[in-house]
């Protein structure tokens, strides 16, 4: 029987460590943008945009926060971020492509 797991991403500071990801599986893939404005990752059908700012706020599933949001785009897996400009960044799913602006946190099926 293969075990199911849950993988926590966590971001390293001088006095801890916060989870800012938290995934059905591996993370599959992950940006930091090149500003270090933001990390995005993406696992088994969602991508989190985690913003890198003060003060930082753990990651929770279904917690509404400026802090992070978590895009479910469908697909069984997301295979690529790319970084488009400094605050835009694209991912590839089974089902397609999307630009998300991580400003307004908007989303667009190219």
């Amino acid at each position: 029987m293969k075990k199911i797991s849950f993988r926590k991403k966590h971001l390293h500071k001088h006095n801890g460590e916060i989870t800012i990801g938290d995934f059905y599986g591996d993370c599959l893939s992950i940006l930091i943008s090149s500003d270090e404005s933001y990390v995005a990752m993406c696992g088994f059908d969602s991508c989190i945009v985690y913003f890198l700012k003060e003060p930082f706020t753990e990651f929770e599933y279904d917690l509404k926060t400026k802090q992070f949001t978590e895009f479910n785009v469908g697909g069984d897996k997301v295979y690529q971020l790319k970084d488009d400009k400094t605050h835009m960044f694209r991912l590839m799913d089974d089902f397609g492509s999307y630009k998300i602006n991580s400003k307004t946190l908007g989303i667009t099926k190219l």
